[in-house]
Parts: structure tokens; C-alpha cells; sequence
């Protein structure tokens, strides 16, 4: 056994039963760890392939695994610790040298097949598969694996794998049983546990697995197939006997079916569609799924009770999870990159899943952060930025205002709370890295001091720096940390007469070429959600840039498109509005949340182009402008000059389209736009 197995039964009988070659290969894989190597890889790429229904011979057990039915008692009377359609599990302990009160626990774990013991074919399959499965993974031994000690032969016609105890149980029991902090980023002292040391051990584990030179997926990873020790560290299971029952060959299957032998609800879709052998992408899918569900408590598909159901949600391309039923308000793995790396693991196409080191590595960067919620790359400013007076200085410096509406629906009452208004207002000040430093111009958004709606001021304003966090484009305001969202003072857009067509087209292809970059992030689709003038800025340079985020959702789950509801709360623009879309007014109702979408940010620029471009729309009262909505009408008069009204004229009516699925999309628009 390797050094950091403790178990007194892996430390005195298998160093007494193994072979003197198996010490030395033993020794040599003690000196590759400590100098932090991976061992050849024991699997092959086909871990589960079908086999066929012909005659079987019966291959041989790995050499050095031991049948340990001599030095095991079974407790036969009370210790039988679980049991389902795949397996039965035992507790058992190790009777070698020593008093009664220092046996060692460990447990025994029984496959079970739906088929009498003269079905010989039946059994030999499964020995065969039970065999091959053993002898692939046999010797991969890591702090976050349960360790298999031997077989014990006691049992008929497949004997039992003899398994490391973990006391705590599985995660399912663990859970139950212990409260699971969720805030903290550290590990806490043994035998505690918390949310943030269980997602760690369970990818230190998966990891250690992939990193072989021929990755090993684990094939069945749910918080069944994950147990806790006594010292609350979370380990895996190597071994799926309900892969190896899926895989008899269809004469001699099982007569359960997959659904109860396979977890389908926690399987990626691609698993579910074409059949294929585990990946390292789809234990990825699994990852995130069992991460969502111990931050949440939530099953995946925690809508659908049946299984198969919740495997039909999965091929269809909807997500395991989302924020709908989810406390945002005291939730920071929301915003500090928990959630982002949750989220791209359910990403449909395999190859855009993280690899388990990728995820790992987010749960590293997070340790002992003290402002848990902020995302991994913002830098705190705090002592840098020159504070904002009051009164006359405050008012100053005051370069824009923005209201917004704070809409929640409370899921334990089933209804709308009543809606909040939040302020945010920009302000022009300086910054200075160092003592020394010249200070540079920045801009800073802050909310009141004493907010009477402190939680959804905090909530938006967090929500908005996780996603400035991830752009850098040179047409939208970039963010700086926590106390910073601009690098130069602007100058907010109002229309002015004298701007020349030129510069009105310059200052929408600047505008266009941001939205298209957030509609197409590659960390999930972003909806502006409030694009109008003053939310545009004009440098002096007449370079535009878009900022203003409060009403921005990132689309992390899933498609833009998609009905699912994704969220119980949500910032929205004051309407009435002229830059508001029609279903902005129709879909808030009070079981729904509304939430941005890519075709609302299409009209929204599309009547910022009107804006331009007709004075008449410029003027115009919102509350009547919002009336031609329900008559399937809109009316506009754009200023007829033979310079602009052509392409002004088709343009919009390409992007001021009722139906949101008809309007032009963000890409299409900017090469128009670049065109001219």
C-alpha cells in the first residue's frame, strides 16, 4: 500500500499477502508519487465494451489481488448496510493477529445478478466483466479513492470486493446526518466537512484519474458512488458494478432495467443519446451535477421525480440545474466562479467542458478568500481610489444616475414580492495604484450609504462585476476592481444636431461590434438588458463605448432562447420605456421573472438607431409610444435625407421586429453596419 493509506487493515494484511515482485512495484509507485509522477495508465480505452453472447472463458484476476475470505469476519446479523438491484453492501472486519477491539472495519461489496446460479453463461459474462473492470483500474490508489483491499470468495457465483470503510457513508447519508456549511472556502479541521472540502476531493480524486496517460473516467459518479471516511474526506468509487451489468450482451441482460442500474439523471447526454463509453467529459457533466447539488441540496432535473424523464430533459439539451430555486442573496459561489465552472460542465458539446484540473484549480485559487463572493480576477482597490464627497462636491462629480427595478418571485410563498428600486449613480474620480503614482481619471458606481433595500443593491451590484469581469473589448467600459468601472472620463451621448452621418454610423458600428461580442462570450451568451443613449458613451475622440451592466444576465446553463426559467430575481429597466422591447411588457407577469434576452438587446438597439435618426421618436411620450405594442403596429418617421433613410429604413425594420425569433441578429447587424 502507499503511505498515505492509514488503514490498519491495508497496512498489516496485504503487506503480509503480497507477493515480493508486487513490494517492489509497490515501492516503485511510493517513489513516483513522492516525486509527484503519474504511473503508467492500467486501462484500456474500451473499459466496457459489450461482449458477446457466445461461450465465455473466464479470465483471470489481476496478479497481486488477494482473496482475503480467511481474515475477514462477516457480520452477518445486522450488518448488512445497503442494498438495490446492482449490489449488496456488508460490513465486515479483519480477524488477523490481535484482540477483538482491534478489528478494523471494512466493507464488502456483493454484485448482484437477476439470474438462478445454473444460468452459467449469464454469471461467466459477468465474471468476465467484473474481471476486466478489476484489472484496469486495480492499483490506482489516491487519498480521494476507496481503496479495494481483495475479494472474498465467501460469496456465490461472484464473490464480494473487499473495500477501504468509510464511516461517514455515502454523500446521500453524510449529508443528511451532518450540516453542510456552504459559505466558507477553506477546509475545516477533521472529521468536519463542508461543501467547499467535498467538491475538493472529489475532483483532487477525478483528477489524479484523468491524469493518467490514458485517462480513466470514473463512468458513474453520483453522491451514491461517493462515500466520506472518518475524517470527513470525501473519496470515489472505482468501480461501477451498474456499468458492468449494462454491459452483458442483450441475451443475457439483466432483467432490471438501465434506468435502475445507471443513474440517468446524473448522465450527460451524450451517454444517454449514442451509448458511448465514459469519458473524461462526461464525468465533467456528472462533476457539475454533484457540485450543484451539494451547494444547493437540489437533484439535477429536481423538477421531474422519474428519472427517465429527467434523462429525456438531458438529451433535449436543457441543463441539470439552474438559479431559479436558489437564495441568491446569500449564495457566493453564484458570482466567484463556482458557478461559471458548474456551468460550462453542462456545456452539450463535450469538448467545452472543463477538464477536472481546469475546475480544480478555480477551488484552489478561491482558498481562504475573505470576500468570498468576488470573482477570482477582481482586484479590491480599497485605499486607491479618492473617495466621493458630499453635498455640493458629491453632486459635482456626478456623472450619471441609473434606477432600476429589483423584481423577485418567492418560491416558498409561490408569489411576485413586491418590486424595489435601486439607485446607482457614476461618479468621476481619480486613481492611484501606488502612494507615489499620478493619478489616473476613473469612474466609480456606487449605491447609496444606507440603501433601505440593502440586499438587492449588493445582489445587482455583484452581479454586475461578475460579468464586467469577463469582458475587455475596446467598445465597452472596462472594469478596473471593485471600486473602478472606467478608464477616462466620458462624455455621456446626447444627440446633438451638427453630428455628421458619418459620425452617427462611426458611433453605432462601435456600439453594434460590443453587442455582438457580448451576445457571442464564450463563457455563455450576455444580454445588455438596457441598451439606450444614456447607457452609451462618447469619448472625446467620438469613440462610443456601452457600460452600464445593471441589467445584464449571462446565459451560463443554457441558450438565450431557451423557456426554461432561470432565475427568481432580476434587475429590469423602468419602464415605460422607448428602448423596451414589447415582450419586456408582456412576459413580467407574477409567476415569471423576465430576464434579458439576445432579441431584446436587438430592439433595444434598433430604437437607439431610430433615435438618431428621427426626431419625432426622440420626443415621443413613452407610455403612448408603448400603446402601439398592443395593436401589432409601430410608427416612425425617420428624417428624409436621400443620404440615410435608405439603409436607416431597412435596417430597423429588420431589428423593430414583434416577433423576437425574427429579428436580426447582433452579427448580421454589425456587418451591415460595416458596410456603409
Amino acid at each position: 500500500m502507499q503511505p498515505y493509506y492509514q488503514t490498519a487493515f491495508g497496512q498489516v494484511a496485504i503487506k503480509c499477502l503480497r507477493t515480493d515482485s508486487n513490494s517492489e512495484s509497490e515501492e516503485k509507485g511510493k517513489l513516483e508519487k513522492e516525486r509527484g509522477e503519474i504511473p503508467p495508465s492500467p486501462v484500456l480505452l474500451d473499459l466496457f465494451p459489450t461482449m458477446s453472447g457466445g461461450p465465455t472463458t473466464i479470465i483471470p484476476w489481476p496478479e497481486g489481488l488477494v482473496d482475503l475470505n480467511e481474515i475477514v469476519d462477516i457480520e452477518w446479523s445486522g450488518g448488512k448496510l445497503a442494498s438495490s438491484v446492482r449490489s449488496s453492501v456488508w460490513l465486515a472486519f479483519y480477524s488477523g493477529e490481535g484482540a477483538d477491539d482491534d478489528l478494523t472495519p471494512v466493507v464488502i461489496k456483493i454484485p448482484r445478478l437477476n439470474a438462478n446460479h445454473e444460468n452459467s453463461t449469464r454469471h461467466d459474462h459477468l465474471q468476465n466483466l467484473l474481471r476486466k473492470m478489476v484489472s484496469h483500474r486495480y492499483g490506482v490508489r489516491h487519498r480521494n479513492i476507496i481503496d479495494l483491499l481483495g475479494i472474498d470468495s465467501t460469496f456465490t457465483p461472484h464473490p464480494g470486493f473487499v473495500l477501504e470503510n468509510c464511516s461517514g457513508g455515502n454523500l446521500v447519508t453524510y449529508c443528511k446526518e451532518n450540516p453542510i456549511i456552504r459559505h466558507e472556502l477553506s477546509r475545516p479541521p477533521a472529521p468536519e466537512a463542508n461543501a467547499y472540502s467535498l467538491m475538493r476531493d472529489i475532483l483532487e480524486g477525478l483528477q489524479y484519474m484523468h491524469s493518467y496517460p490514458i485517462p480513466i473516467p470514473q463512468g458513474d459518479l453520483t453522491p451514491d458512488n461517493i462515500l466520506v471516511d472518518r475524517n470527513g474526506v470525501a473519496k470515489i468509487s472505482l468501480f461501477s458494478i451498474g456499468r458492468a451489468l449494462v454491459a452483458l450482451p442483450p441475451t443475457e441482460a439483466v432483467t432490471a432495467s438501465m434506468g435502475s442500474l445507471l443513474p440517468l439523471r446524473w448522465m450527460s447526454p451524450e451517454l444517454l443519446s449514442v451509448n458511448q463509453q465514459p469519458t473524461t467529459e462526461s464525468d465533467m457533466w456528472a462533476v457539475g451535477c454533484v457540485c450543484y447539488w451539494i451547494l444547493t441540496g437540489l437533484q439535477p432535473y429536481a423538477t421531474h421525480r422519474r428519472d427517465d424523464f429527467a434523462g429525456v430533459e438531458s438529451v433535449r439539451g436543457h441543463p441539470p440545474g439552474t438559479l431559479e430555486n436558489v437564495d441568491i442573496y446569500h449564495s457566493a459561489w453564484i458570482t466567484n466562479g463556482i458557478w461559471g465552472a458548474v456551468g460550462r460542465c453542462w456545456k452539450y458539446d463535450p469538448l467545452l467542458r472543463p477538464g477536472s484540473k481546469e475546475f480544480l484549480g478555480v477551488l484552489q485559487a478561491l482558498e481562504g478568500r475573505k470576500l468570498r463572493w468576488l470573482p477570482l480576477n477582481v482586484v479590491d482597490l480599497s485605499g486607491k481610489v479618492r473617495s466621493i464627497g458630499t453635498g455640493e462636491t458629491e453632486d459635482g462629480a456626478r456623472m450619471a444616475q441609473y434606477t432600476t427595478v429589483w423584481k423577485e418571485y418567492n418560491y416558498v410563498k409561490q408569489r411576485r414580492e413586491e418590486d424595489t428600486y435601486v439607485s446607482m449613480s457614476l461618479y468621476e474620480t481619480t486613481y492611484a495604484p501606488k502612494w507615489y503614482s499620478k493619478s489616473t481619471p476613473v469612474a466609480i458606481k456606487l449605491a447609496p450609504n444606507k440603501p433601505s433595500n440593502k440586499q438587492p443593491s449588493i445582489t445587482a451590484i455583484r452581479n454586475e462585476i461578475t460579468i464586467m469581469n469577463q469582458l475587455d473589448h475596446p467598445h465597452i467600459y472596462k472594469l478596473l476592481g471593485i471600486d473602478s468601472s472606467a478608464t477616462q472620463s466620458p462624455i455621456m451621448l446626447i444627440h446633438k444636431p451638427n453630428w455628421s452621418s458619418r459620425e452617427r454610423v462611426q458611433i453605432l458600428k462601435d456600439i453594434i461590434e460590443a453587442i455582438a461580442y457580448l451576445h457571442d462570450h464564450p463563457n455563455g451568451s450576455i444580454a445588455h438588458g438596457d441598451i439606450q443613449p444614456a447607457n452609451i458613451f462618447v469619448l472625446s475622440n467620438g469613440r462610443a463605448k456601452l457600460t452600464n451592466f445593471s441589467c445584464a444576465f449571462q446565459y451560463i446553463v443554457t441558450h438565450p432562447n431557451s423557456h426554461i426559467s432561470l432565475s427568481a430575481m432580476a434587475s429590469t429597466p423602468l419602464l415605460p420605456s422607448l428602448y423596451c422591447s414589447p415582450e419586456q411588457y408582456a412576459e413580467s407577469g407574477e409567476d415569471r421573472i423576465f430576464l434579458p434576452t439576445l432579441a431584446t438587446d436587438i430592439w433595444s438597439f434598433g430604437s437607439v438607431i431610430l433615435s438618431m435618426f428621427s426626431m419625432d421618436f426622440r420626443h415621443r411620450d413613452p407610455a403612448s409610444h408603448v400603446t402601439q405594442f398592443a395593436t401589432g403596429t409601430i410608427s416612425y418617421e425617420l428624417e428624409d435625407t436621400s443620404e440615410t433613410y435608405r439603409w436607416t429604413k431597412g435596417l430597423i425594420e429588420s431589428m423593430l421586429v414583434l416577433d423576437p425569433a425574427r429579428r436580426q441578429k447582433a452579427r448580421a447587424v454589425m456587418d451591415t453596419l460595416v458596410e456603409l
